[in-house]
């Protein structure tokens, strides 16, 4: 039999996934995480999809990039990305100003405020993010990681 026909009657074979058994297992991992980070965000009044944001922010060189880079960066289209600046900005977590090359652009950069949520967050949910992978190694999360990157490739 081979694996399709497996697949259809429920069987699997030891050596080799379905691949629809590892994007379902893929996809309830990342629900889970995803449900248990929107709750410890929202107590700090973001969405995860703000979080994002001051995340790429945090991990830019300078800490400043163009809308159109966080974009990129988060999968989102460029007015996705400005309404939630918006938002950002208006709760003080970040900053627009001028491109330094180029006027007609801007530049979106974490403020101190926006540095100090990020370090807050940290100190207050990452013991309980390391438990959420506390049943893998070190190098099982290292080597989870690369997976993940080369299936979101």
């Amino acid at each position: 039999m081979d694996l399709l026909a497996k697949a259809d009657v429920g069987q699997h074979d030891e050596d080799h996934a379905v691949p629809t058994d590892v994007l379902n297992r893929l996809q309830q991992a990342a629900g889970r995480v995803s449900a248990q980070r929107a709750t410890q965000l929202r107590a700090l009044g973001l969405s995860p999809s703000a979080f994002a944001v001051l995340a790429e922010l945090a991990a830019a060189d300078d800490e400043s990039l163009q809308p159109c880079v966080l974009a990129g960066l988060l999968s989102v289209t460029r007015p996705s990305v400005c309404g939630l600046i918006d938002g950002l900005e208006a709760k003080g977590l970040v900053g627009r100003t001028p491109h330094h090359h180029d006027g007609r652009r801007v530049l979106v950069r974490l403020t101190a405020q926006g540095s100090d949520l990020l370090a807050e967050h940290r100190a207050r949910y990452e013991p309980g993010q390391r438990v959420l992978v506390a049943a893998l190694s070190s190098d099982e999360q290292t080597q989870l990681c690369a997976l993940l990157d080369r299936v979101g490739a």
